[in-house]
């Protein structure tokens, strides 16, 4: 778990030092999703196991929908930072 986490910061440092938001709305799509991918993994280890194979097919496609969807709300409210 330490492993993953530290992994986990280390893009998001990488991705910040990359990248400058436009406006509020790039923070706060950014930091909204850091936010609930971070909720997601620490609440992991006390969920309960899945009903089904076919309810773990389901939240997948789902939640893929929902995260690239996310994602390219951030890509367009985001813009590259200039070379130093």
């Amino acid at each position: 778990m330490v492993a993953e986490s530290v992994l986990f910061a280390a893009g998001i440092a990488l991705y910040l030092r990359a990248t400058r938001a436009r406006r509020t709305s790039g923070h706060v799509a950014l930091w909204s999703l850091v936010g609930v991918l971070a909720l997601a993994y620490a609440s992991q280890p006390a969920s309960p196991p899945p009903p089904s194979i076919t309810v773990v097919a389901v939240m997948a496609l789902v939640l893929t929908a929902v995260t690239l969807a996310w994602v390219t709300w951030i890509e367009r409210t985001r813009a590259p930072r200039e070379a130093a």
